[in-house]
């Protein structure tokens, strides 16, 4: 499927969100938000988009944002906000893994298979 101009700027602009112009990583104004507000409706928003996002990001700043859901989960007291942040960490916990099966499959294929399939004269382009 060919990834239309549009989508590539969304995409582009979700993960802009997360890194500065160094690309370090920095908080998004959900979090900023919540930090500030300690709202269930700002923490549901939150939640909300970072899995609405994660599908864009890369490893690294997946990382990031489930060791932000595991400081709420240390530190929120309310057993419905717990279960729900344990929902949404587990959601992009396990996006995270596909991704890092993705990436492995992938290196696999560069590195192992496709040296193995040439040297047997097999074209991989």
């Amino acid at each position: 499927m060919e990834e239309t101009l549009e989508y590539k700027l969304y995409k582009l602009s979700v993960i802009q969100k997360y890194l500065t112009d160094s690309y370090g990583h920095r908080d998004t104004p959900a979090f900023i938000r919540y930090n500030h507000t300690k709202t269930k409706e700002d923490l549901q928003r939150l939640l909300d988009e970072y899995l609405e996002d994660s599908v864009f990001l890369g490893v690294n700043i997946l990382d990031d944002i489930l060791d932000k859901i595991e400081y709420f989960l240390d530190t929120l007291q309310d057993k419905d906000s717990l279960a729900q942040c344990q929902f949404f960490y587990d959601m992009i916990y396990d996006l995270r893994e596909a991704k890092c099966d993705k990436l492995q499959a992938s290196d696999w294929q560069v590195k192992a298979l496709n040296p193995l399939l040439n040297s047997l004269g097999i074209d991989t382009e």
